[in-house]
């Protein structure tokens, strides 16, 4: 569970705000319910958590965060509370430039959503995204076949390279650019592919400007996506234990057997080290807040150890579970499909450790 600055009254909030709500019956309720639900959780102020208050944000920082997130994976709510409060702010707030405040201003208020096209993470094998000086300004021209939140979304933060540099670059949805919705195994989540037809930008940052904006989102997004992951797994294992004990079979309940009392004990202790990793990686992200350097690399730890442990433990909760965690009307598919999804969202959860480990032994001077 993370923990956060303003103590157990946020997420007190934020599980009866998600809680009368119900955002997992909107996974089939179409898009006009989900950005309903989403205006609702920036009218909470939600969205503008990392928002500084000189953009007409909340100030808070990761502490905050953390908890928002880890609530809207417990409840699956399909929202772009990843792009547009986590990634896109943790990026643009270390930028000074007029767009980049407005940008978040408009988070902040509602007034736009935003998506990042062309994070390394998630480019994979894409060529990258180029900009284009000339007498009517700056152009993006390229392609990302993968984007979060872009289905829906009103202005794009892109990475892009300019004369050989990395580049950052903030451009509005218009008729040069593309947007191909995915269909993606997990229904609570929103993605597309993304096309620039010299698509009219404004370059935001460069060089080692815009690579530290790009550290900061990428270590956003992996510790987001820990957070989301601790939320969903918590859940999980509370409610199969719940199952195991009210189950009767053979006039015993079922967690009275050996096989299944066994198995949730090793999720509980798989879901305390889970619990250790996500807290740590957060604190210090959240002691980092402000600071100039880019956050340290224990967010890419918490993402894959948080990401893989959901998978096992709603996989194993189906199997507790028997029959009936099989059907399509009970909900576990649902997270076992989020939590597979999120093992993806950032390159794979192998990558993440390897970064992991690179750092570490980059910090003790070791050949790598």
């Amino acid at each position: 569970m993370v923990m956060s600055s303003t103590g157990p009254e946020l997420r007190e909030v934020c599980q009866r705000f998600l809680g009368d709500r119900h955002p997992i019956t909107l996974l089939d309720a179409g898009v006009a319910g989900q950005r309903a639900l989403w205006d609702e959780l920036v009218a909470m102020g939600w969205a503008a958590t990392l928002i500084p208050e000189s953009t007409g944000g909340m100030g808070w920082g990761w502490g905050e965060a953390g908890v928002v997130a880890e609530e809207l994976g417990r409840s699956l709510a399909p929202v772009p509370f990843l792009s547009n409060a986590l990634v896109v702010p943790s990026g643009l707030r270390t930028i000074t430039h007029p767009l980049a405040d407005a940008a978040m201003r408009a988070v902040a208020q509602g007034e736009a959503r935003v998506a990042v096209a062309g994070l390394p993470v998630q480019r994979g094998r894409d060529g990258v995204i180029d900009v284009e000086g000339g007498p009517t300004g700056e152009r993006l021209s390229g392609t990302c076949s993968f984007a979060l939140d872009a289905a829906d979304t009103d202005l794009f933060v892109v990475v892009a390279r300019q004369l050989g540099e990395t580049v950052l670059a903030v451009a509005d949805v218009g008729p040069d650019v593309g947007i191909r919705r995915h269909e993606l195994l997990d229904a609570s989540r929103a993605a597309a592919s993304v096309s620039f037809e010299r698509a009219p930008a404004t370059v935001v940052a460069r060089g080692a400007a815009a690579d530290h904006a790009i550290a900061a989102m990428e270590s956003a997004l992996a510790v987001g996506l820990a957070c989301d992951s601790l939320g969903g797994a918590t859940h999980v294992h509370a409610e199969t234990v719940d199952y195991a004990r009210c189950r009767v079979q053979f006039d015993r309940p079922i967690g009275s057997f050996q096989a299944i009392k066994h198995r949730l004990a090793d999720l509980y202790v798989l879901l305390q080290g889970t619990t250790a990793v996500v807290e740590a990686a957060v604190q210090q992200l959240a002691s980092a807040d402000g600071e100039t350097t880019p956050p340290p690399a224990l967010g890419s730890l918490a993402h894959a150890y948080a990401a893989d442990a959901y998978v096992r433990i709603a996989g194993d909760a189906i199997l507790v579970h028997g029959a009936i965690g099989f059907t399509w009307e009970h909900d576990l598919h649902r997270y076992l499909k989020r939590g597979m999804l999120n093992r993806q969202l950032a390159g794979t959860t192998s990558s993440h450790r390897d970064r992991h480990l690179s750092s570490k032994l980059a910090a003790m001077g070791c050949d790598q």
